[in-house]
């Protein structure tokens, strides 16, 4: 548009110096006035053109809302976000195996009591379609009526397949059933890791918050749990108090420390370890009443495992025992007793871990 006015203005240019007035006096006079408004036009600065021209120019560069719609759908911010537009997501578990599991899917067998915990806290109970657990926590009873597919030490693959389930679950006591399961069904592996069960905790939420698109609801709890776990930690680390972790089961004791399957009482919760040399075992170190005595603590964790698994409780027998008596932890009644199930049952779960933590807060109250 600016170079045609510019060969308008020339021409115009021309007439004028070279042609003299008189030509522009014989064209108006033949009635040319359309001819003669050009010329005037065109020997006149218009800005205005030049402005809508530019303005036209960027309404024409600038994406239509649609268009931009488009772009950012053709053009995924992560891998993730393109998954999920194919209908699958894919999510590294706790054991680094890649897999490609479906979003948001509507049947799922688990088989571990932790993630039956999770799931449940998320308001998923209703996509779990199999489990491997006929011994079950109250809290968990809605999940009792489903098919039990085998032990969680060994599933039955065949029960466990015709439930058709788009993903299956495993934890630590049902790893060992991975392989056969992934054979035939998207598998994860969230077992729970003993040296960082909150963790483990946090990224199994995020995991599930990312499958079934409940990211809100998982990052609310991970901040609620997070929000009790400093100000535990903080009141039993200023406290002064030094615990001792033991298991009782048939009269046999077991004592955990830092680093331990239970070891989260010290690295996470703030006690300092009445004795920070106990050996590190799935199953504890063996000790005697004696040895409690000797170590003396301020507190004692006590997880009666019999219970746990519908055996015979030892609680009595250890409070009974004289030598316990002796303890500064039992003169001053700081000897906590601790859900078998949620400690030994379902842990790594959300509503277990947060149950830990009001257990382990009692010596502060």
């Amino acid at each position: 548009m600016k170079t045609a006015s510019y060969a308008v203005f020339l021409i115009c240019f021309y007439l004028l110096y070279y042609k003299g007035v008189d030509i522009v006096k014989k064209l108006l006079s033949r009635g040319l006035l359309l001819s003669s408004v050009l010329l005037v036009a065109a020997c006149s600065p218009n800005n205005g053109d030049d402005a809508q021209v530019e303005e036209t120019t960027e309404e024409v560069n600038q994406p239509s809302e649609e268009n931009s719609d488009q772009t950012a759908t053709d053009s995924p911010s992560d891998e993730t976000d393109k998954a999920t537009a194919d209908g699958t997501l894919t999510i590294m578990d706790n054991a680094e195996h890649t897999v490609d599991v479906p979003a948001n899917p509507q049947r799922v067998a688990v088989f571990d009591n932790g993630q039956l915990d999770v799931l449940q806290s998320l308001g998923l109970s209703d996509r779990i379609v199999a489990t491997a657990s006929d011994i079950l926590p109250d809290y968990l009873s809605e999940f009792s009526d489903l098919p039990v597919a085998g032990t969680l030490f060994e599933i039955d693959l065949e029960v466990a397949n015709a439930e058709e389930p788009e993903l299956a679950i495993v934890g630590a006591r049902s790893q060992e059933s991975y392989d056969g399961l992934a054979d035939t069904v998207p598998t994860l592996d969230l077992s729970n890791t003993i040296q960082n069960i909150w963790e483990t905790l946090q990224s199994n939420l995020e995991t599930y918050g990312k499958i079934f698109g409940v990211e809100e609801q998982a990052e609310g709890k991970i901040q609620g749990l997070e929000e009790q776990l400093t100000a535990l930690a903080e009141n039993a680390s200023s406290s002064g108090l030094n615990a001792l972790f033991l298991m009782t089961s048939e009269g046999q004791l077991s004592a955990y420390g830092p680093g331990s399957r239970f070891g989260h009482v010290h690295d996470l919760f703030g006690y300092e370890p009445v004795d920070s040399d106990i050996e590190v075992s799935r199953h504890g170190m063996d000790v005697s009443a004696e040895y409690v005595l000797e170590k003396n603590p301020d507190v004692i964790f006590l997880l009666d495992r019999g219970a746990a698994i519908g055996d015979e409780s030892s609680i009595s027998e250890f409070e009974e025992n004289p030598v316990i008596q002796e303890t500064t932890a039992y003169k001053e009644g700081n000897i906590v007793h601790l859900s078998p199930d949620m400690w030994y049952l379902t842990e790594g779960g959300f509503i277990s871990f947060k149950t830990m933590m009001d257990e382990a807060a009692q010596p502060l109250n």
